[in-house]
């Protein structure tokens, strides 16, 4: 089920601490079904693990949901992604890429047209969304600069606002008439959302990204150079002006900060040099919040 029936209230609009009960009630109930990506996404999340999967298997699965696959095709045709060369159709984005950046493009855009979408809190939504995409494309620049893997870097660094997103989405859905303030809800909801995005993440397929995906939405100093990128990440985001919306906006604290510095052995230069080449991706962002 995609969501349970909150207890009759009456006509009163309930109270902030009610609706954050509802959620636990909701999120902790066994058949609840957390917010779903498209069925051709999760193919593709599928697909992705197999490792003798065929190009035509890809293809038969994206066109089965036209819209995703045309939005797909969009962004694979980007310079974030397609870089100077022309991709000419879904093939040759896949044989372009590779499955592992495919994979990315496609959750990258399942997420905009499921997740990060609210009429409630559209707005909000828009930002957060901006965030995530910013954060991914900063992480990979990160990552380069280091032995983490870029790819997994950018994938967690985009699903890591999911669980907030999941929450807002089910507030909505659970009492529609509702239009309490995020700030109202700001902490029951930060508290909250890692639980949220390992269930989303479960039902999605990519449960063994949850650890890091829960890291970089937290306060623990880093042990790893994979968790010292995520940290980064936050920090230069913020730096680009692409850090939480509000009211979840706060800076990165530098005792988590220094230890990834540290870690990474990254100075003030190398982090310029990392703002450099993530910022002709950023453009097209700050458009669709100004929106």
């Amino acid at each position: 089920m995609r969501s349970v029936a909150p207890e009759a209230m009456d006509a009163v609009t309930p109270e902030p601490h009610e609706l954050l009960r509802h959620l636990v009630r909701l999120w902790s109930h066994p058949d609840y079904q957390p917010p779903a990506l498209p069925e051709a996404a999760l193919r593709i999340i599928q697909l992705a693990q197999d490792e003798d999967v065929q190009i035509d298997q890809v293809v038969e699965a994206l066109e089965r949901d036209p819209v995703l696959a045309g939005h797909v095709l969009h962004l694979v045709r980007t310079p974030a992604y397609a870089g100077s060369q022309k991709v000419r159709s879904l093939r040759h984005g896949i044989v372009r890429l590779g499955l592992g950046r495919l994979r990315a493009a496609v959750i990258e855009t399942a997420l905009g047209m499921r997740i990060f979408r609210s009429s409630a809190y559209g707005g909000f939504m828009r930002a957060l969304s901006a965030h995530a995409r910013a954060s991914a494309h900063i992480a990979r620049a990160t990552a380069r600069r280091t032995t983490a893997d870029p790819e997994t870097a950018f994938l967690v660094a985009l699903l890591h606002e999911i669980g907030l997103a999941g929450l807002v989405l089910t507030l909505v859905d659970g009492f529609p008439d509702a239009r309490p303030t995020l700030g109202q809800l700001r902490a029951g909801l930060a508290l909250r959302a890692p639980q949220a995005a390992r269930r989303m993440l479960e039902a999605w397929g990519l449960a063994e990204h949850a650890p890091l995906v829960t890291f970089m939405g937290g306060q623990e100093p880093p042990e790893t150079r994979e968790e010292a990128v995520l940290v980064v990440t936050g920090h230069l985001a913020e730096a680009l002006d692409f850090g939480h919306p509000p009211p979840f906006d706060e800076a990165t604290d530098p005792e988590r900060l220094d230890p990834a510095l540290r870690l990474l052995g990254f100075d003030d230069r190398t982090l310029s040099e990392i703002k450099r080449a993530a910022t002709p991706f950023l453009g097209g962002l700050r458009k669709r919040v100004a929106a």
